[in-house]
């Protein structure tokens, strides 16, 4: 493993440690205060694939070639965030609802699984 991708996957881990603990947050406020099913929806998101994240970082530390697992790790975290955000934010009523930001982000963690898949039977 390179230098890069040795830093690369060290901050695909501390980005999922923040998607993480933004997934117990949005869980709180959605369990305490709006009982709102995107906020649930949000978290769940956040959460599941900030463990994606950190599982494909440690994958990728295994690897010749981490360059792809890293890109997909990456891509599930940046998915996942724009969709908690568009679904999230305004239901906190932070900002008003940005159009198809919600699917844009479901679309790029359907590339990302797709793309761990293709990665696993490359191998």
């Amino acid at each position: 493993m390179t230098r890069i991708h040795s830093h690369w996957s060290a901050a695909l881990v501390a980005f999922a440690g923040i998607a993480g603990a933004a997934g117990v947050v949005l869980a709180a406020l959605a369990a305490h205060h709006t009982q709102n099913s995107g906020m649930v929806a949000a978290a769940n998101i956040l959460l599941i694939h900030a463990a994606a994240a950190v599982a494909i970082a440690a994958w990728a530390r295994t690897r010749q070639r981490p360059t792809i697992a890293c890109i997909v790790g990456t891509g599930l975290l940046l998915g996942a965030s724009i969709f908690a955000a568009a679904v999230a934010l305004p239901a906190l009523g932070v900002m008003p609802a940005i159009p198809r930001a919600a699917p844009a982000g479901g679309m790029i963690m359907i590339c990302a699984w797709i793309g761990i898949a293709l990665v696993a039977i490359r191998d």
